[in-house]
């Protein structure tokens, strides 16, 4: 359903492009980057046994990483900036990579819904080849941080935002109640 409980669908839009404009306002791609790579490092120890959450935690960050790395690269801007989105399959299939890495990814995302989460994966030949994936792009996305001309970005007024986020909220709360 594309209304919230309680709000026209209307109303419902008039919301979503109002938290669309504050976020191309708020939206830093050099700040993201940084917090999914700071996410996936701080949680990634090359010789740990890893739980099939914990790993899907850091596969998550990594995809998100990427796929703000690449929006930045070929200077793309989508609907919401260049924010990743939210559904882990959505990010899978955006970021371009080789097939069988996918196939991999997908494979551990599977045990992860099909089983405890807690559960610790053993390091087959396949989650060898992810550790590889890891660690390759964990470096690649330092790499590029490193790199990355951060004065492109526009620094953001933090009272204008918090004054729009206010305004907006104040917005939200009036339509739903």
């Amino acid at each position: 359903p594309r209304s919230t409980q309680g709000v026209s669908s209307a109303a419902s839009d008039v919301y979503k492009r109002q938290f669309e404009e504050a976020l191309k306002i708020a939206y830093n791609p050099y700040k993201m980057l940084n917090h999914y790579y700071s996410l996936a490092k701080d949680h990634y120890e090359p010789n740990q046994l890893l739980s099939v959450k914990k790993l899907m935690y850091i596969i998550r960050a990594i995809l998100c990483a990427m796929y703000i790395k690449d929006n930045v690269l070929n200077n793309i801007m989508s609907k919401y900036g260049s924010l990743p989105p939210v559904k882990f399959h959505d990010v899978l299939q955006l970021v371009e990579m080789p097939l069988q890495t996918k196939i991999a990814i997908s494979h551990f995302y599977e045990i992860k819904k099909n089983s405890c989460e807690q559960q610790p994966i053993v390091d087959t030949s396949d989650m060898l080849f992810i550790r590889e994936f890891i660690e390759k792009n964990l470096y690649d996305i330092s790499q590029f941080i490193y790199k990355l001309d951060k004065s492109v970005f526009n620094q953001t007024n933090a009272d204008h935002i918090d004054k729009q986020c206010y305004d907006q909220l104040q917005r939200f709360i009036n339509i739903m109640y």
